[in-house]
């Protein structure tokens, strides 16, 4: 059992390194991103968020129909 689970392994890490090097779309990225780590820890719900620029923005979320994506503005800790 350990050696199909880390076969297993393997394989998610090679789909994730292949669509890492095949794509630039952000979106296809963060949703293969999310779907890899639900899958992993065996979660329904989700969410990606990205900061740039004291903007906290959720990016992506699955398992939330309430959460909508949207943007938030931070204030920094100092």
């Amino acid at each position: 059992m350990s050696s199909s689970l880390d076969a297993s392994r393997l394989e998610a890490l090679l789909e994730s390194a292949q669509l890492l090097h095949s794509s630039l779309n952000i979106e296809d990225l963060l949703r293969h991103l999310l779907r890899s780590v639900m899958g992993r820890l065996l979660v329904g719900k989700a969410l990606i968020a990205v900061e740039e620029d004291e903007i906290i923005r959720v990016a992506l979320a699955r398992g939330l129909p309430k959460l909508t994506v949207a943007t938030l503005r931070i204030r920094p800790a100092f």
